[in-house]
């Protein structure tokens, strides 16, 4: 089975793959793959990260912000979370004032050399009407994707799949 690697359900398991590989310290096949192994990061391994990260995040929000306002009385933790706050706030306001004014520069360099060019340089090119038209996508869709790994489970096989950037031909 060749899966079209600009579909959005490959794109979606590469992004799986990537989160699963740093998580587990493991490393995935970009050229080929499984289809069981396919579904199961999307389906199964990927919701288990998500939902033990989250687990994670609700447990430091509860050790962060929640016991210590009932155990110690919300002023306390409040005027400490207060200071950290306006101190990250600072950091963050004077980094984005900085790359403001780094663009803004960059911008008016830009704007003083587009201008002692030649103007005929700068003109926009019109598309032609194949660039226009969008291209379709080829390869099966997910919902077949997803049949094929259901009747192959049923079989007890799994067929190969290899990613590739075809394209469907415009009808």
């Amino acid at each position: 089975m060749n899966l079209n690697k600009n579909q959005w359900h490959v794109k979606f398991y590469f992004w799986c793959a990537d989160v699963f590989d740093a998580y587990f310290e493991s490393y995935s096949n970009r050229q080929r793959s499984n289809l069981c192994s396919y579904v199961r990061t999307i389906f199964v391994w990927m919701p288990m990260i998500i939902a033990l990260q989250l687990t994670f995040c609700a447990f430091a929000f509860y050790v962060l912000f929640y016991f210590p306002a009932t155990h110690f009385g919300g002023t306390v933790t409040g005027k400490f979370y207060g200071v950290v706050i306006a101190a990250v706030a600072a950091v963050l306001l004077v980094a984005k004032a900085k790359e403001w004014l780094d663009n803004e520069w960059q911008r008016r360099l830009h704007e003083q050399m587009m201008t002692t060019t030649d103007k005929s340089v700068t003109q926009k090119v019109q598309p032609t009407e194949a660039e226009q038209t969008p291209k379709k996508e080829g390869g099966p869709g997910f919902i077949e994707v997803v049949w094929t790994y259901l009747v192959a489970s049923k079989r007890k096989i799994c067929p190969i799949i290899e990613f590739s950037n075809m394209q469907k031909e415009a009808v």
